[in-house]
């Protein structure tokens, strides 16, 4: 996952279908961010990508296989 434009008072979200929060990560840079998320360990489907910053706020759709 490549974010731009992260701040310290960023974060990002892996929320499944249901709703429920999988996994969290607090963001303590000001600079562009690379993270590599394993997803082995979550069942296959439908999950949300959330990222948030005080100016940002952006939901995308992810698939795993």
């Amino acid at each position: 996952i490549e974010l731009k434009g992260a701040n310290n008072q960023s974060t990002l979200q892996l929320i499944d279908i249901s709703g429920k929060l999988i996994w969290n990560k607090d963001l303590n840079s000001n600079n562009d961010i690379t993270i590599n998320l394993a997803t082995k360990k979550y069942a296959r489907g439908v999950y949300f990508l959330k990222f948030q910053s005080i100016q940002f706020h952006r939901i995308e759709k992810v698939m795993l296989n």
